[in-house]
């Protein structure tokens, strides 16, 4: 299967496209209308943002993205498409040619950030309902940490999925033209905006319910531990530290 896949990879952009689509047409066809998606309200997703401003914006779960997309485009835009999928939607010449960013955050401060946003419903039914199967099963923080966040079922779900999920094509390649952090948001978010020629602040959307936790005060080391074992690509990667 290997080999297949790396055959598959090693393939120009457009071929891979082309065979994409004769695959798995559904896919594919689900992908392309979001081209040209209308936008009805705040949470439609659609791609004709980043076609009219010649960008792609990969939108990481708990790092600020929907606070970016509404202060750029004036709504979710893209929501949580991986840059594979990407990768799909536009051809070569536009996805080459397209400004492509995102934010990253420490992995230790966003698993407790996804963990807590969903133990408070998250931000819809579905959310709410996952949560309620799968997270409230524990008693607390650490006991999810230790006993269910290595679960396939979990690292799967948007909010715990890797970061380098979205960011690494099949190839193990990083195409990405800026990788700003959520630790330097402000800053990161007004070198984006002025690539995009936008004059524009940050708004602040999304935000986590409640009194706002340190999440270094919410680890003990084995704790610590076992993120860095299940997120040891992102630390890799993004050059993260607990």
């Amino acid at each position: 299967m290997s080999f297949f896949k790396n055959a598959y990879w090693a393939l120009p952009h457009d071929v891979r496209r082309s065979i994409y689509k004769r695959v798995h047409g559904q896919a594919y066809q689900a992908l392309n209308a979001l081209r040209d998606a209308p936008i009805e309200r705040d949470n439609s997703v659609s791609f004709r943002p980043f076609i009219e401003n010649r960008c792609i914006f990969v939108h990481i779960p708990k790092c600020a993205g929907i606070s970016i997309s509404h202060s750029l485009f004036g709504f979710n835009a893209g929501t949580h498409k991986t840059i594979k999928e990407y990768q799909i939607a536009f051809n070569a010449k536009e996805f080459n040619a397209f400004y492509k960013f995102t934010i990253v955050r420490n992995p230790w401060d966003r698993l407790l950030s996804a963990y807590r946003f969903l133990m408070l419903g998250g931000r819809n039914g579905f959310d709410k309902r996952w949560s309620e199967t799968h997270l409230a099963k524990y008693p607390d923080f650490r006991a999810f940490v230790l006993n269910g966040l290595s679960e396939d079922e979990v690292l799967r779900w948007q909010h715990f999925r890797p970061q380098s999920d979205f960011l690494v094509d099949g190839a193990g390649n990083m195409p990405m033209d800026f990788i700003g952090r959520f630790e330097t948001l402000d800053e990161d978010f007004q070198t984006i905006a002025k690539k995009l020629g936008k004059s524009v602040s940050l708004q602040v959307a999304n935000k986590t319910a409640g009194e706002k936790v340190r999440y270094k005060d919410a680890y003990d080391d084995e704790m610590m531990k076992r993120v860095a074992e299940v997120y040891q690509d992102d630390i890799r990667l993004l050059n993260y530290q607990f």
